[in-house]
């Protein structure tokens, strides 16, 4: 019976400090799926997880996160060039 809750109890522990690095991944990319910015610190954190997979997983979510600030980035640079070039013309023929 001892031994059936100390291996109970070492499992829950150790299930524990496996699954807190992909609660932390899933609570960063919950972050970044709201637009919210504190994401990337919390999906980096779990980029030392002792589960290769899940540090993978880490990794993967903040290049994710990275490409898609730099695809926001270009989308408004992009829609400021084309609104500056719709305006001049019409600014144009208002004077």
């Amino acid at each position: 019976v001892v031994a059936l809750v100390f291996t109970c109890l070492l499992a829950l522990g150790w299930g524990y400090v496996l699954s807190r690095s992909l609660r932390a991944v899933s609570v960063g990319a919950t972050a970044l799926a709201r637009g919210e910015t504190g994401g990337e610190a919390v999906i980096l954190r779990s980029e030392h997880s002792h589960v290769a997979e899940v540090a993978a997983l880490a990794r993967a979510t903040a290049t994710m996160q990275a490409k898609l600030r730099e695809r926001l980035a270009y989308n408004q640079d992009f829609s400021a060039n084309v609104a500056h070039e719709f305006k001049t013309p019409l600014a144009t023929l208002r004077a």
